[in-house]
């Protein structure tokens, strides 16, 4: 293996995603960097991605097709049984990398053996257009897990990890998580290893309420629900982690719990939800507000205003 141009194993795991994924594959294509291998886990899905992986070299490409559905930490899983990279990069079905990103993620690594993972900026894309803001990271905070308690900074799209980080530690993502297995996952990566973010936006994170995590906002509420108990409150951690930090933790839940019933139509039970918090935070008084607007409204408010998607 070439010490210089490390292999970068790319994980896509794919479920009836189908409608962006030729940008998606195009834009790994065109990163300046091409020392890669695509590890294309398909879901069960009824939309074949075969005509448009056929543009991908089949040195390049090692496709999977998996004889039922799973959940997608499990998926996740057996994509990383079969990454043979010495660094692990992921990008969902739908999003789009700008083409310098492997190139100075390497470079990043070769700084330091010791750093685990890196991630950089990202910005959404919205109805097809880019929003400008991307999002920010705090690490004047006490710790990686202050900044993961204010809100799950790293886009799955936007990190690439060390393999022997994860080899070493026996790390796996959660088999029966769908939506929250990558929080987990990252959690477990940083407490074993340095993280270093690039300043610079060189990830595209595509927002459709159609996505898999928007589809299951409730699941997505169970599943960080367990987070604080398995993780948060764990006494080790709850050291490391200070009240206000989880008072914003327990109103972020509030505010998922309400928007879930949004997302199926029940603005009555979302303002029950919300209203006994209302002095608490802006963000938790809007969401109640626009709850009395027309529900396409209700979004496209909160998504102007926030330039970021309701959950």
């Amino acid at each position: 293996m070439d010490k210089n141009n490390p292999l970068i194993s790319i994980v896509i795991n794919y479920w009836e995603s189908i409608e962006y994924l030729d940008k998606c594959i195009d834009s790994i294509q065109n990163q300046s960097y091409n020392v890669w291998e695509i590890v294309f886990v398909d879901n069960n899905s009824n939309k074949s991605p075969e005509k448009i992986l056929s543009r991908v070299s089949k040195e390049k490409l090692k496709y999977f097709r998996l004889n039922k559905y799973y959940p997608l930490g499990q998926a996740r899983n057996f994509a990383l049984d079969k990454c043979q990279g010495e660094f692990i990069a992921f990008i969902d079905a739908d999003d789009i990398w700008l083409n310098e990103k492997l190139r100075l993620q390497v470079d990043e690594f070769k700084k330091n053996s010791k750093i685990g993972m890196v991630i950089c900026k990202s910005n959404f894309i919205i109805n097809n257009k880019i929003i400008n803001k991307n999002i920010e990271i705090n690490f004047e905070k006490e710790s990686t897990l202050e900044n993961l308690i204010y809100g799950n900074f790293i886009v799955m799209s936007s990190a690439i990890i060390r393999k022997n980080v994860i080899d070493e530690n026996k790390i796996k993502f959660n088999k029966s998580f769908e939506v929250l297995e990558d929080t987990l996952f990252f959690f477990e990566i940083i407490s074993k290893s340095s993280l270093v973010s690039i300043n610079k936006v060189l990830c595209l994170w595509r927002y459709s309420r159609k996505s898999h995590t928007f589809r299951n906002t409730e699941k997505l509420l169970a599943e960080k629900i367990y987070f604080k108990k398995n993780y948060l409150e764990e006494a080790q951690n709850k050291k490391i982690i200070s009240d206000n930090s989880m008072l914003n933790y327990n109103l972020n839940l509030k505010i998922l719990e309400g928007s879930s019933k949004l997302y199926i139509n029940k603005p009555k039970e979302t303002r029950a939800i919300l209203k006994p918090f209302l002095k608490k935070t802006m963000k938790l008084i809007i969401v109640y507000f626009i709850s009395f607007l027309p529900r396409k409204l209700c979004f496209f408010m909160y998504e102007n205003i926030f330039k970021s998607p309701l959950i």
